[in-house]
């Protein structure tokens, strides 16, 4: 009984100088990452601000800017405008960076565009991008839906189908 309540009291020690190990390393992570942070937003007091900034923390998330080559208007001004929402790019920089991704024959037209000054602000561009990439009022993606019958495989009316709901 002896021998066991030595070994039980050794034991007792070892877990009392390993947790006084961890609190020691545990004080020593939060100073270094209140310090980095301290660094990064150049403001003392700001480290609870830096670490709420989104709902989750990811680490070095990158989103990509897709290139605009004159189709799907619609779904590529939604992405650019989320690209532009999560970085919170100001105004005057939204309109540079989607020039910078545009792609085939939109190139040209953005430089006719430019060049009679016609296009100044991100939402005078998206407006001039939908008339001329976009749907024609005129054209109906649900009557062509409607219309849609199966000739070849059902994975290719599963693709036609897709492309068409998508527009609806």
């Amino acid at each position: 009984m002896k021998e066991l309540t030595g070994d039980v009291k050794r034991i007792l020690e070892m877990m009392e100088n390993r947790n006084k190990e961890y609190a020691a390393r545990f004080e020593t992570l939060e100073t270094t990452l209140e310090m980095t942070l301290k660094d990064k937003t150049g403001d003392p007091g700001s480290t609870s601000l830096a670490m709420n900034n989104h709902p989750f923390q990811v680490r070095n998330v990158k989103i990509d800017f897709s290139k605009f080559d004159g189709s799907d208007v619609l779904q590529w001004i939604f992405k650019a405008e989320q690209f532009f929402n999560y970085y919170k790019t100001p105004d005057e920089q939204q309109l540079i960076i989607a020039s910078i991704h545009l792609d085939k024959e939109v190139v040209p037209w953005y430089q006719m565009m430019t060049h009679e000054n016609s296009l100044k602000t991100w939402i005078a561009f998206t407006r001039a991008l939908e008339t001329e990439f976009g749907p024609s009022p005129y054209e109906c993606p649900r009557s062509q839906l409607f219309k849609l019958t199966q000739i070849g495989s059902v994975q290719s009316y599963y693709v036609q189908f897709t492309a068409l709901a998508n527009r609806v």
